[in-house]
């Protein structure tokens, strides 16, 4: 007999070819994760934009934590964002988190706003 394991899954590093930034993910779960995240972004100098959006990659459609960072992706980040998501929502269920370049910010702003924007250092903009 097995058991499910307890712990939060490990992240893993994926690479799509592309990606298609569909509408804003809100509910009353994802309020919750939202202003935990927040509270995060605030310690992590680093993210300056960060939007909860339903993306499709191919045939399959997911949600995804779409960062705008000063210096790209950051494993120490990614870990405590799992921790935050595990926290909240039922471990079948995964966040994939995107770091943006400029052109996906770009594309994705025409379907969704940030939850997050700092406007000038120290000043945050927090939905």
């Amino acid at each position: 007999m097995t058991f499910p394991d307890p712990s939060p899954k490990e992240p893993r590093e994926i690479h799509v070819t592309s990606v298609q930034f569909l509408r804003e993910q809100d509910g009353k779960p994802e309020q919750i994760l939202k202003s935990r995240l927040i509270e995060s972004f605030k310690r992590h100098s680093d993210v300056q934009r960060a939007y909860l959006a339903q993306v499709s990659s191919g045939r399959q459609q997911s949600v995804a934590l779409c960062l705008k960072t000063g210096h790209g992706p950051d494993p120490n980040l990614v870990r405590e964002i799992g921790a935050i998501f595990a926290a909240i929502f039922v471990r079948q269920q995964h966040l994939d988190i995107l770091f943006l370049n400029e052109p996906q910010e770009s594309e994705l702003t025409s379907v969704c706003t940030p939850f997050f924007a700092v406007s000038t250092p120290g000043h945050d903009i927090s939905a």
